[in-house]
């Protein structure tokens, strides 16, 4: 791949769709996939701002790009993007779509029973969207106690903070922030995916603000919750209390090589769970998806 060349022009070659996406195969194509496994990948993400530099689809474009690299190297295939999410706190910018926690909760738990329902029985979440984690861990719970079948979770914003942390520079004096949306990380991986759809240009870095109005022995520290002394407790906050141009960290720091190198290293991570993935034996109790009205 040329170095400026990002992985969505490889993957939506028609060869490779119709090898690995869902939506591009016919059934018979989609039953030969079972014959030889009963894994498929599903990416989620979120339909949100990000700020002037980045597009709405960041999140759902992240999931697909850690989809689509796991099973590059996995060789799996890959059920169709759920786009959107839960993200309430972006509203107040133009472009986001949120869905309610039943609606999310609901859509996941037809997608999932209806992958069962025609032989899948490991089915592997790429979720990039930190909102989604708490209602899609209660989709797979949800499905291990209704069906029997095994619904992983890969988180693909926090494996990329933990494996390639030595990438990214992150000042001193913002390490206490556990919120960074549409900073340095995100900006890798979408230039990774397709450097035409992000504007450095209208780029600018942002610190975390606490609102005006709140004491200053209060800080946010994220839009869920804030911090006192040294412990936090839950606060929920809108996005444009802790960041007047809808985004937090640097972007400007971000580049198309880093974003190759923490796309890989995550797929490669995962690639090896998905061998001993494998390993963990699934007992379907329930197969047919009789409740589809």
């Amino acid at each position: 791949m040329d170095h400026t060349e990002g992985l969505e022009k490889k993957v939506m070659q028609s060869d490779w769709r119709k090898r690995h996406f869902l939506l591009d195969m016919t059934s018979e194509m989609a039953g030969q996939w079972l014959e030889k496994t009963d894994m498929i990948l599903l990416p989620v993400g979120s339909c949100e701002q990000h700020g002037s530099h980045l597009p709405l689809g960041t999140d759902a474009y992240q999931a697909l790009l850690l989809a689509c690299s796991i099973a590059d190297k996995a060789d799996l295939p890959i059920a169709p993007l759920v786009w959107s999410g839960l993200a309430p706190f972006q509203m107040a910018r133009p472009g986001t779509i949120t869905l309610r926690y039943e609606t999310f909760t609901n859509l996941l738990f037809d997608i999932c029973r209806s992958l069962i329902h025609h032989g899948f029985n490991k089915i592997l979440v790429c979720l990039n969207h930190n909102a989604n984690i708490e209602p899609m861990r209660h989709v797979s719970r949800k499905m291990k106690y209704e069906t029997g079948a095994v619904v992983v979770i890969f988180r693909g914003a926090e494996s990329a903070k933990k494996i390639a942390s030595e990438l990214f520079v992150i000042p001193s004096d913002e390490k206490h922030q556990k919120a960074r949306h549409g900073g340095e990380r995100e900006v890798c991986r979408i230039l990774y995916w397709n450097p035409d759809l992000v504007h450095l240009d209208l780029a600018k870095a942002h610190k975390m603000d606490t609102p005006p109005e709140f004491p200053k022995t209060i800080r946010a520290v994220h839009y869920e919750y804030v911090g006192f002394e040294e412990g936090e407790f839950d606060l929920p906050l809108e996005m444009t209390d802790i960041t007047s141009i809808g985004t937090l960290g640097d972007p400007c720091q971000a580049t198309f090589e880093k974003g190759r190198i923490v796309a890989e290293t995550v797929a490669e991570y995962y690639s090896r769970a998905i061998q001993e993935i494998k390993k963990i034996p699934v007992n379907i109790t329930k197969r047919r998806f009789t409740e589809r009205m």
